[in-house]
């Protein structure tokens, strides 16, 4: 007879492995399995829902899930509309207990999430290789084909300038990246429990490679900002002393850096773009631009004609796909005004309610796992502004986070007894 625990064990290990390389199994072979992904996604939450702490966290993303689900119950559009918009917006919660069952048995999952990242992050690293040096069609065919259909359905966003935005094994670059940083950095974490520590060193020094050859920024500065929080301590005169050497060789060698990297047809927009954050002037990045004089602004006309949203699926990139002729899509370009016009006031306010919770719980934990917390919740907040991190596969890779940590053990009383 099979124990529940080796059930357990199976579907987390499929989910994870499925999660990381299904869009990649996809393009090899032909043949769509990404739905596989979602199955074990949803059984290994189910099988991990016994692991959650009944707490305040707990209960506010529960009224989430549930605002949430209930906004895709829409009669306006069709079943299959919305249960495509479920898979960008309601999916990735249900990645919060599996978090939990990583918390229970850290060891056990991150072990095995050790070992499958190295492929996963070794792929990236390739596959910017390749392209530098011109073999990338010939090593790659099913990327380059991914490409060339991306391409041709109207995708716009696959290249920086003449710079590829590395996507992995996944099918889009910011899903691939974000999910890489943040994988690395929870192995990163709990370093000292795992079985091969010097494997997660070695994965981690891959994944500052691939960030480098890569050059895109929104990854780049949600890496940085993580550590910077979590590692970094305040009035640590060794510490200060080398981040100001580090800074001191960076401004000794920039002006070469920045003139070689200008140049360079290849790397100039993507380094404009990365300077342009460096420097403050945003308000000369064509990116921050557009999203402020076009996306945000009808976003925000819409928003204000529309206080209980205008339903999920029209703001569901999968769900566009799926069912074209039928959905208004609106490109916010802005998680926070995407929950507002998927799920309206109430919907956005629950969101904001959790995330407040979230980070008076993460005050509550020993001192690295409370730091960690803090620099992912920042930089996904962060990014949020300009993009969609809690959506989709980002969102996967947050929820199971914030699961870990939540559910890790308490060792100081409420920030707000503390205060009042």
């Amino acid at each position: 007879m099979i124990k529940l625990g080796s059930i357990e064990t199976i579907s987390f290990r499929l989910f994870i492995v499925f999660f990381l390389f299904s869009n990649l199994f996809t393009r090899i072979i032909g043949i769509d399995i990404n739905a596989i992904t979602y199955i074990f996604l949803v059984s290994t939450s189910l099988l991990s829902i016994r692991y959650v702490k009944e707490n305040t966290v707990s209960k506010a993303l529960f009224f989430c899930l549930l605002i949430f689900f209930i906004y895709h119950l829409d009669p306006r559009f069709s079943v299959k509309s919305n249960i495509y918009s479920a898979k960008d917006f309601v999916i990735p919660l249900l990645a919060f207990p599996i978090g939990a069952y990583i918390a229970k048995y850290p060891k056990k999952t991150l072990s095995f999430v050790n070992i499958i990242y190295l492929p996963f992050i070794l792929y990236g690293v390739l596959q910017a290789v390749f392209y530098y040096t011109g073999l990338f069609d010939v090593l790659l065919p099913w990327d380059n084909m991914h490409i060339y259909y991306q391409i041709q359905s109207g995708v716009q966003n696959m290249y920086q300038g003449h710079l590829l935005r590395f996507f992995g094994t996944m099918n889009a670059f910011v899903e691939y990246q974000v999910t890489a940083v943040f994988i690395g950095l929870i192995l990163l974490l709990n370093k000292d429990i795992l079985n091969n520590k010097s494997l997660v060193i070695f994965n981690t020094i891959i994944l500052v490679l691939f960030l480098g050859l890569s050059l895109e920024r929104s990854p780049i500065l949600m890496f940085l900002i993580t550590i910077m929080i979590w590692k970094i301590r305040l009035f640590d005169l060794k510490r200060i002393v080398v981040i100001g050497l580090v800074i001191l060789c960076l401004i000794s060698v920039h002006p070469r850096i920045d003139n070689y990297l200008i140049n360079n047809s290849t790397t100039q927009y993507g380094w404009i773009r990365f300077r342009n954050i460096i420097t403050m002037s945003i308000s000369e990045d064509a990116a921050v631009s557009e999203r402020k004089e076009v996306q945000w602004e009808y976003s925000l006309e819409v928003a204000e004609k529309n206080i209980f949203g205008i339903g999920a699926p029209n703001l569901s990139p999968s769900a566009r796909t799926a069912d074209k002729y039928q959905i208004s899509y609106i490109g916010a370009h802005n998680n926070f005004l995407a929950y507002y016009l998927a799920f309206g006031f109430v919907g956005l306010l629950a969101f904001f309610i959790f995330v407040l919770i979230v980070f008076l719980r993460l005050y509550q934990l020993e001192v690295d796992c409370g730091r960690f917390g803090f620099g992912t919740l920042l930089s996904f907040i962060g990014m949020a502004i300009f993009n969609a991190p809690f959506t989709g596969k980002c969102g996967t890779v947050f929820f199971l986070i914030v699961g870990f940590l939540v559910n890790q053990k308490i060792i100081r009383d409420s920030l707000i007894k503390y205060l009042f």
